[in-house]
């Protein structure tokens, strides 16, 4: 199985793109999801890449967030 990348949207516009291509990244991403969708106050560090394609760790507000894509994933 492969996945490709997911993008959280914020409500000023800011794109932060999650490489799902691992494990590591999917995991992250569905915890973030759960707690932003929980409703629950705060924030959380996760781990994005930046336009070159290089690791960077991003602070989000949850309640800045306005929607999640998550990747299509192929077999």
């Amino acid at each position: 199985m492969s996945a490709g990348i997911a993008v959280i949207t914020l409500h000023n516009g800011t794109r932060i793109t999650i490489d799902c291509g691992m494990v590591e990244g999917i995991d992250e991403l569905i915890r973030f999801v759960d707690v932003w969708q929980s409703g629950r106050r705060g924030g959380a560090d996760i781990n994005a890449i930046d336009p070159n394609g290089n690791p960077v760790k991003v602070s989000i507000e949850y309640r800045d967030v306005l929607r999640v894509d998550f990747p299509e994933v192929t077999s």
